[in-house]
């Protein structure tokens, strides 16, 4: 190696150093959610740089969720949480540009959802319990009226969702929430149809009767037939459709 295989040093830009410093300070709660950053003036003087630079970083800040910008008397820059929708779009963007099959959202699904739905037999509440059965309701009016196969996608996933958020693990709600908008592209670009919500909706059925009857270890099995029987289903549309990659739309 010789000195002309060295490249030189990119300096990260100074607007990133302050999203960094701001972006720590609020994870490691030295601002309270709802609290309001120092002013752009003294930010600029904490800092050493220009309006346009504090600007760029608050921009960015905001970007990623961490804070709300107002405008206006009264207004500035506030903290916020960061809300599923946000966060998830960030898992998106590092699926640009990348294949995933139908057999990689199984893998996290089968790794995650059994062992909500266990968690859920042993410890979800009533109320939970009649918003599951409510879904379910909902899904059986909407396969009789047959409805538009977007929302009938869209109960199948509340119904999942449900569950995972019932163990409240908010890690798992967040991987949970970003797979099954992979698996609702999927479904969309495969175009399933009622056929599929209603061997779906034979299949949650079992699910709520185990999880209403306290059986974690019946819970847990059939969730996982669940899904491998959806991959099955999906995948078998897509060969016949030429269709064995995906990228998030």
């Amino acid at each position: 190696m010789t000195l002309k295989d060295f490249s030189p040093i990119k300096l990260q830009k100074v607007s990133q150093q302050i999203i960094d410093v701001i972006r720590n300070s609020i994870l490691s709660n030295a601002f309270a959610e709802g609290e309001k950053l120092p002013n752009e003036r003294n930010l600029m003087d904490n800092f050493k740089v220009s309006r346009q630079t504090i600007r760029e970083a608050l921009c960015g800040l905001e970007t990623m969720g961490l804070i709300k910008l107002r405008p206006g008397l009264g207004g500035g820059a506030f903290v916020t949480g960061v809300d599923v929708k946000v966060a998830r779009n960030g898992l998106h963007n590092f699926l640009f540009g990348k294949d995933f099959t139908i057999h990689n959202i199984a893998e996290v699904r089968l790794a995650l959802e059994p062992s909500a739905a266990m968690l859920a037999a042993s410890s979800m509440s009533t109320a939970d319990k009649e918003a599951l059965a409510g879904i379910l309701d909902d899904c059986r009016q909407a396969i009789e009226r047959e409805d538009d196969p977007a929302r009938l996608r869209r109960l199948e996933t509340a119904f999942h969702a449900s569950i995972v958020r019932a163990t409240g693990n908010p890690i798992w709600v967040l991987l949970h929430d970003f797979v099954e908008h992979l698996l609702w592209d999927v479904k969309t670009q495969l175009k399933t149809r009622s056929e599929f919500s209603s061997r779906v909706l034979l299949m949650h059925e079992d699910i709520l009767e185990a999880i209403t009857s306290g059986d974690a270890a019946a819970a847990g099995e059939l969730m996982r037939q669940d899904i491998t029987q959806v991959a099955q289903y999906l995948m078998n549309i897509a060969e016949n459709q030429g269709r064995l990659y995906f990228q998030k739309s």
